[in-house]
């Protein structure tokens, strides 16, 4: 009786252990072909985001003034060699609350400063708007062909798109700054793409002035004369600066990124194209933030 027993146990344990197996050899397939237990890569994308508010002040956000969405790479983030703060009341919009606008600023990638505080001041004390609150996406290193997959950053620009309207933002002005990872995209590949990327945030703004940077000077990189002029010629959309002019030693602290200084100047470039597009968009008090 115990050798049948004993057999019989033998085989259990032999189907159990095949069954592990196979399990553990399809998981292992699954993460190689992307099935259910690929990793997200969007999730990735969004845990590069400065996201600590801790000992930051949450205020009630204006009901009015202008309300502007930043997307682009690491110029649009927080990667500037000073750390700025609003001093005329500018907000910083995060997961339904305000906060002052200060560097780093809540939702871009980096841990440094950021011009956004500078720009909404300047608004502010040129009486283009009554009070600027200020919304981000940005990744550094990014080009345009991977803000526009629709299984990456597309996918995390279309979950922060429904954040922002469900939290009651409604937002006027977007603005882009990227380009310097792009040095050798085909322009008409870097227009395809950067179509579908406005295309996206048209879907859930669709009356939202966009405003373009000119953008390619990175480090080793010279600027690139036909990317500025697809930046600045894109249908439907505004000229922003022409970021590239800055190029003085001084005022990017790594060729790239820029410096305090080279941050002021941005800063000051970002406010003059945009005070233009209010003008041209009839947008001086435009429809306001939650």
């Amino acid at each position: 009786m115990r050798f049948p027993l004993l057999a019989i146990l033998l085989v259990l344990v032999g189907v159990l252990l095949g069954e592990y197996l196979v399990g553990a050899d399809d998981e292992g397939v699954a993460a190689h072909t992307g099935g259910p237990q690929a990793r997200d890569p969007s999730s990735e994308w969004e845990g590069k985001l400065f996201v600590d508010h801790r000992g930051r002040i949450a205020s009630a956000c204006p009901p009015d003034g202008l309300v502007i969405l930043v997307l682009g790479q690491s110029n649009a983030a927080n990667t500037v060699g000073g750390r700025f703060r609003s001093r005329r009341g500018a907000v910083n919009w995060f997961d339904r609350k305000c906060y002052p606008a200060e560097g780093p600023m809540l939702g871009s990638d980096g841990t440094s400063g950021s011009i956004w505080p500078l720009v909404g001041d300047a608004l502010i004390e040129a009486k283009a708007a009554s009070s600027v609150t200020f919304a981000s996406l940005t990744l550094g290193g990014t080009s345009a062909h991977q803000w526009a997959d629709p299984g990456g950053i597309g996918a995390l620009l279309r979950r922060r798109l429904q954040a922002f309207k469900s939290g009651g933002l409604d937002v006027a002005v977007v603005l882009w700054q990227q380009g310097e990872a792009d040095p050798l995209t085909p322009i008409e590949s870097y227009r395809t793409d950067l179509q579908a990327v406005f295309d996206l945030v048209r879907s859930t703004y669709p009356h939202a002035s966009f405003v373009v940077a000119q953008a390619s000077l990175c480090s080793a990189t010279p600027s690139r004369p036909a990317l500025l002029h697809a930046q600045s010629s894109l249908a439907g959309t505004l000229p922003g600066p022409n970021t590239d002019l800055l190029n003085d030693y001084s005022d990017r602290y790594d060729g790239c990124h820029f410096s305090e200084s080279g941050g002021r100047k941005l800063a000051q470039a970002w406010s003059a194209a945009l005070q233009a597009a209010l003008v041209s968009q009839h947008l001086g008090q435009p429809r306001g933030a939650p």
